[in-house]
């Protein structure tokens, strides 16, 4: 009877300390109100909105137009109050040389040793738990083998970084591989 009782208790405690993985549609996610696939203006819109103005961007390359961006954007740079946004662009698949974010890299600035930790902790406030808890990441579906988010699909990842607080990235990668192909 001892044994049993201590098997159930074992069982109980094994599962009680598992934690599955969450499920989190990255592309629903947004850093800043800045989402996955949106176009350089959009993009452009939104930080204005936020009170960041150009002279606080920078547009690569510098021959693209601000008042026309959607053709010939790169990336948006920007420094906001706690650290610096760097938004990437590729040609969307199929839609003809349309513009789209593909990733947004957000470094948070570090103002003390705890900062890593509390950003940490206030993602997973702000995101719900993370689906690889390994490498503090949000995504769809974890890889099976390694129990992370892959790197050719939609993903929010957290991680600390020499200098900053940490460096936030929502980035589908996925998409500048469709269209080397």
């Amino acid at each position: 009877m001892r044994q049993t009782l201590a098997v159930l208790l074992s069982a109980t405690v094994i599962v009680g300390l598992y934690q599955p993985a969450h499920a989190t549609d990255p592309t629903a996610l947004d850093i800043l109100t800045l989402r996955l696939y949106l176009s350089p203006s959009e993009v452009l819109q939104l930080l204005r909105a936020q009170g960041i103005n150009e002279a606080k961007m920078w547009i690569t390359p510098p021959a693209c137009p601000a008042t026309a961006p959607d053709a010939c954007t790169n990336a948006i740079a920007a420094f906001i109050r706690d650290g610096r946004i760097l938004v990437q662009f590729t040609d969307a698949p199929g839609a003809g040389g349309r513009r789209v974010v593909y990733r947004i890299a957000y470094t948070i600035i570090a103002r003390g040793p705890t900062d890593t930790a509390l950003v940490r902790g206030d993602a997973i406030d702000h995101y719900g738990p993370p689906s690889s808890i390994s490498t503090t990441a949000w995504c769809a579906e974890l890889d099976a083998a390694t129990a992370t988010c892959p790197a050719d699909r939609p993903a929010l990842r957290l991680a600390p970084t020499p200098g900053a607080a940490a460096l936030m990235t929502l980035s589908d990668d996925g998409l500048t591989a469709q269209v080397r192909r």
